[in-house]
């Protein structure tokens, strides 16, 4: 059985790449409207602490074999 990549995970169409630009463009925007910068989620000090291992802790629970987690399989 061989799994066609590019059918599980496709590339962007051109529309949802352009969808996916709304957040810098309207933090851009903002900086220029409000005259200061918009802060970025990298300056809470606690989120990249909490972040990396839940994203770690993510990656190890979606790929256990038994169920409830194998609903999470990607």
């Amino acid at each position: 059985m061989t799994i066609n990549v590019l059918e599980r995970h496709p590339l962007p169409t051109v529309a949802e790449a352009r969808s996916r630009l709304w957040v810098p463009v309207g933090a851009w925007v903002a900086e220029l409207t409000l005259g200061r910068k918009v802060r970025s989620w990298q300056h809470f000090r606690w989120l990249p602490r909490v972040a990396l291992p839940v994203v770690l802790v993510w990656f190890v629970v979606r790929n256990l074999p038994w169920a409830p987690f194998q609903a999470l399989y990607v």
